[in-house]
């Protein structure tokens, strides 16, 4: 079974994703990843972003290893670990390269389809029940205010533990990640069309194990548990 959570920046797919996979013995599959390692693999190799064929002959030899069972997911590209890297404020900024552009999003789509080597998966990311698993068995759409998926940005790149930042080093952060996610709304709006027979969830008020326990009945009516 494969159950697609697709969502904008910060609606909460990967916290979502691997509660869901703990739960579940599901295998997490995080595509946003795939699309942040190209980003900043173009960034380390000094690929211009406007530069579509050399992207896309880069993005052939690209051998990609992906472990999402830990809190963010681990991302090994060509022998580089990448996993710190591509939650930076640059990956932030660049990523949208990668995700508006049509044939860098179809190159990207057999790597994509080969990590879900197993039965059952959960896989999140933008347009994955669209595109990506048309044939999901369950699809769900997160959404969450811009200003509250700014704040769970912070927080995932310090580890969940925002104390670590004083006041002020926390508003310069959250003012630029906010202003990222507003930045990245407008790029993906022509992408960001939810499948027709997902079902929505606002992530804004919603704790994680609220969520997880509505994905699990989900699954289980699929399921005809």
């Amino acid at each position: 079974m494969i159950v697609a959570i697709d969502g904008p920046a910060g609606s909460g797919k990967s916290t979502i994703a691997r509660e869901f996979a703990a739960r579940t013995g599901f295998k997490k599959l995080d595509t946003g990843a795939i699309y942040r390692s190209v980003a900043a693999i173009c960034l380390r190799e000094n690929i211009d972003f406007s530069d579509t064929e050399s992207i896309l002959k880069r993005i052939e030899r690209l051998n990609l290893d992906l472990d999402g069972s830990q809190a963010q997911t681990q991302v090994i590209a060509d022998g580089i670990d990448l996993s710190e890297y591509i939650r930076t404020a640059e990956v932030d900024r660049a990523v949208s390269y990668i995700a508006t552009n049509a044939s860098m999003r179809a190159a990207l789509l057999p790597i994509q389809r080969s990590l879900a080597t197993k039965k059952d998966i959960v896989a999140e990311g933008r347009d994955i029940g669209t595109v990506v698993f048309p044939d999901a068995e369950l699809k769900i759409y997160l959404s969450a205010d811009a200003r509250v998926r700014a704040h769970r940005r912070v927080a995932q790149r310090h580890e969940h533990d925002i104390t670590t930042l004083d006041k002020d080093a926390y508003n310069l952060e959250y003012v630029e990640v906010l202003r990222a996610i507003q930045y990245r709304d407008e790029q993906d709006a022509q992408n960001m069309i939810p499948s027709v027979d997902a079902v929505h969830l606002d992530s804004t008020e919603m704790g994680i194990t609220e969520i997880v326990d509505e994905l699990i009945e989900y699954m289980n009516e699929k399921r005809g548990a």
